[in-house]
């Protein structure tokens, strides 16, 4: 689709349903025994204290920053 589209990885995050599923949020300490109990499971991001609302998307080396939201 997104090649047909030729939609940039930012404009298929923002228009369609790309989520992931399930998320499971721990301690970093407890992410290696939840990954071993997991299939298919991945860490993908953290959560940081801030000021802003910001959601960033990192794969591949590629980043969608989500802002206000």
């Amino acid at each position: 689709m997104q090649k047909e589209s030729g939609f940039s990885d930012e404009q298929m995050y923002k228009t369609f349903n790309m989520g992931m599923g399930f998320f499971v949020i721990c301690d970093k300490e407890n992410a290696d025994d939840i990954l071993n109990i997991s299939k298919d499971a991945d860490v993908v991001g953290e959560v940081r204290k801030s000021n802003a609302t910001r959601t960033v998307l990192e794969k591949n080396n590629k980043k969608v920053v989500f802002e206000g939201y």
